[in-house]
């Protein structure tokens, strides 16, 4: 099965959330949904604006938070897929 949607936190020890980023948007189709401990206004703008990344938690969040937020991606995925067609 396809992955449609990866979850990343952007603070992982030695490893480069751009670059991973980067990574996933030449090789997939995944939509990225950024996750962090610090504030959206933390993050680095380039990052959020990449346009594999469409969406971002802070966390703490909850599970709920979690499924609501997968289901409003795919839900713009699939409105842009049937915009395209």
């Amino acid at each position: 099965h396809p992955i449609d949607i990866v979850i990343l936190d952007v603070n992982l020890p030695g490893e480069d959330a751009r670059q991973i980023v980067s990574g996933l948007r030449e090789k997939s189709t995944a939509s990225i949904i950024l996750s962090s401990g610090y504030t959206e206004e933390d993050i680095e703008p380039s990052l959020l604006q990449d346009s594999a990344v469409k969406a971002f938690l802070a966390k703490p969040y909850g599970v709920e938070t979690l499924v609501d937020t997968i289901d409003q991606v795919r839900l713009r995925a699939k409105q842009q897929e049937e915009h395209e067609d």
